[in-house]
């Protein structure tokens, strides 16, 4: 998933799959920037960061192995604040992909956005994508569920 280790003086043995993943893209040719600031603990499932970030990163790396003549990267950007986790993802896509919506071919592909959508609409959010100047985005927000009753009466207004 997108969520860091607590620390680099944390508890935790070795690379999250995350950071193994991370520096396979790198050592293709991929150039990596991330700015990730979530918690290590979150009201948001696990398994719905795993599942929304791995699908959104697999469309990044086919897309960055689609480009010719550039250096590939993929920027990940991700914060929980105010009630809100927000992910966005840019990578560089090819000319051609940058005029049709994202989707990839083949007869298993495009379930992955179909379930970045679920879970979007699972948290109450959205998932956005978009592509201008050989840039391809998408932006996965989701509201953190309220832990009690009472704090969903007094939370402000989520995403």
């Amino acid at each position: 998933g997108c969520r860091s280790p607590r620390s680099s003086r944390g508890r935790r043995r070795g690379r999250s799959p995350a950071h193994r993943r991370l520096e396979k893209l790198k050592d293709s040719g991929i150039r990596i920037e991330t700015d990730i600031a979530l918690p290590y603990e979150s009201r948001i499932a696990n398994a719905d960061m795993i599942l929304s970030c791995g699908n959104m990163l697999n469309n990044a790396e086919e897309a960055c192995r689609a480009v010719k003549g550039a250096e590939p990267f993929v920027r990940i950007w991700a914060r929980e604040e105010n009630g809100c986790c927000t992910i966005r993802m840019e990578n560089s896509a090819a000319a051609a992909d940058t005029r049709k919506k994202a989707r990839i071919h083949g007869p298993e592909r495009g379930l992955g956005t179909g379930i970045i959508n679920n879970i979007a609409r699972q948290y109450n959010g959205t998932f956005i994508t978009g592509a201008k100047g050989g840039v391809f985005s998408a932006a996965l927000t989701m509201q953190v569920p309220a832990e009690t009753h009472a704090e969903q009466h007094t939370e402000g207004a989520g995403c």
